[in-house]
C-alpha cells in the first residue's frame, strides 16, 4: 500500500478544537492551574503556578488535552496534561475529536518546531504576538490512518521524554540535597552548635566561619549580546534574565560559570562550556574552578538578601557593585572546608551528566520528529508489534 493510501492529511479542525468549558477557581489549587507563566519553553513541560487568579472562573482542561501558550509562540510552551484542571485565556486547549486521531500522536505532531513558526507567520502584535486562533486550526495534519501506528509512533517519544522527565526529576532532589548540605554548615551551623559564636553582619555566626565578599572569588563581568541573536537549534547556550536557556550560533564565554539575572527574577544558574550572556546577565567566573558548586549555592541561598538590598524593599536591578559586595561565609578550618566543596561539586556532576544526557534526548526527539510525522521514515509493523507506552 503506497504512502498517500495509508496516511491522511487534514486540517487541525477536522480532529480537533478549542475547549470552552469552565471551572470555577475555587476548585483549582496551585498545581493544576496553568498559565503562560507556569508553562517552560522549549517543551519543557510546567511548573506549579505560584499564584491563583483573582477571576471567578478559567478554561476547564482534561487528562490527554493539549495546552499550548498562544503568546510569544517562539518559546514554544507546549504541555499534554496528565490531569484536570484550569487555565489562563493565554493558553489553548485543544481537544481531539472523531476519535480519528490519537491524542498523544497529535501532541507530538503539535509539538514540531514547523508548527511553532506556523503560529508565528499568523501572530498579531509586535511586543507581546499571539497566535491567530482561526489560522491556528487551519494548520495541516499528517497522521496514519492505522491508529497502531500512531500509538507506536508517539510512544517512541513517550519513551524519550519519560527518560529525561525522569532526569530532571532527580536534578531536582540532587538540587535539593546540595541546598540542605549548604544550609546546614553555612545557615544554621549545625555542626558547629557546640562551639562558640561571634557577631556579624549575618547576626551569630560560629567563630571559625568568616564572611568574605564575593569580589575576592570573581571579577565580576556580564554579558554583551542582545536577546535577537537566539535560535531555535543554535549550537551554544544562551542565558538571559529568564528562567530558561536558549540557544544561539555565536559564544563569547568558554568556562564553568554562575550566570546571575540582574533584573526580572532574578534567578542564578551555572553551567560549564561555550555559551553567550544576555547584557543584563552577570557572568561570574570563579578563580579557583573547584569553588562553583560552593559559590553558587551561597549566591543561591543569599540572593533573597541581594535583592532586598540595603533598605530592605525590592530593588528593580542588582548593580555590579552589590554582587561585589554581597557578603558570604567560609569556613576557615581547609580541610573540613574542602570535604564540603567536594561533596557539593560531585552533586553538581551528576547533575551535569543528567543535564547533558537531556540534551541528547532532545537533539534525538527533535530530529526524529519531522521524519516520522511526515512518513519520511516509516515504522515497521506487524501483527506482533507492541505499542510503546
Amino acid at each position: 500500500m503506497s504512502f498517500n493510501e495509508d496516511w491522511k492529511e487534514v486540517e487541525l479542525k477536522d480532529v480537533a478544537k478549542y475547549s470552552d468549558e469552565r471551572i470555577d477557581i475555587e476548585k483549582l489549587k496551585l498545581e493544576n492551574y496553568i498559565s503562560t507563566s507556569n508553562m517552560l519553553a522549549n517543551k519543557n513541560g510546567v511548573n506549579e503556578a505560584e499564584s491563583l487568579p483573582k477571576l471567578n472562573s478559567a478554561t476547564k482542561y482534561e487528562e490527554n488535552d493539549i495546552l499550548i501558550s498562544n503568546i510569544r509562540p517562539y518559546f514554544k510552551k507546549i504541555w499534554f496534561s496528565n490531569t484536570s484542571g484550569g487555565s489562563s485565556n493565554d493558553v489553548l486547549i485543544i481537544k481531539t475529536k472523531n476519535g480519528l486521531i490519537y491524542e498523544r500522536y497529535l501532541y507530538y505532531y503539535l509539538s514540531q518546531n514547523h508548527f511553532f513558526d506556523y503560529m508565528m507567520q499568523g501572530a498579531k502584535g509586535t511586543k507581546m504576538p499571539r497566535g491567530d486562533k482561526s489560522s491556528i486550526m487551519k494548520y495541516k495534519i499528517k497522521f496514519p490512518k492505522d491508529a497502531k501506528e500512531q500509538k507506536f509512533i508517539a510512544g517512541i517519544f513517550s519513551t524519550l521524554d519519560k527518560k529525561i522527565e525522569n532526569n530532571n526529576k532527580m536534578n531536582k532532589t540532587l538540587e535539593e540535597m546540595a541546598q540542605a548540605i549548604y544550609k546546614s554548615w553555612f545557615v544554621d551551623f549545625e555542626p558547629f552548635q557546640d562551639g562558640k559564636f561571634v557577631e556579624s553582619e549575618l547576626g551569630m555566626i560560629p567563630n571559625n566561619i568568616e564572611l568574605k565578599p564575593l569580589k575576592d572569588f570573581f571579577s565580576v563581568k556580564t554579558g554583551k549580546k542582545n536577546a535577537n541573536i537566539a535560535t531555535d537549534d543554535g549550537d551554544y547556550a544562551f542565558f538571559t534574565c529568564s528562567q530558561g536557556m536558549r540557544r544561539t550560533n555565536v559564544y563569547s564565554f568558554d568556562d564553568t560559570a554562575i550566570l546571575l539575572a540582574g533584573n526580572g527574577d532574578f534567578n542564578v544558574k551555572w553551567y560549564r562550556g561555550k555559551f553567550e550572556a544576555y547584557q543584563r546577565t552577570y557572568v561570574l567566573i570563579p578563580n579557583v574552578t573547584e569553588l562553583f558548586s560552593f559559590l553558587y549555592y551561597s549566591i543561591d541561598y543569599f540572593l533573597d538578601k541581594l535583592i532586598l538590598g540595603q533598605r530592605g524593599s525590592v530593588i528593580s536591578y542588582l548593580t555590579k557593585g552589590m554582587v561585589e559586595e554581597l557578603k558570604i561565609p567560609i569556613m576557615k578550618d581547609e580541610n573540613m572546608f574542602n570535604d564540603i566543596i567536594k561533596r557539593l561539586n560531585n552533586i553538581n556532576y551528576l547533575i551535569e551528566k543528567n543535564e547533558n544526557e537531556n540534551r541528547t534526548l532532545k537533539k534525538l526527539r527533535d530530529s526524529l520528529l519531522p521524519k516520522l510525522m511526515s512518513g519520511e521514515i516509516r515504522v515497521p509493523l506487524d501483527d506482533n508489534a507492541k505499542e510503546v507506552n
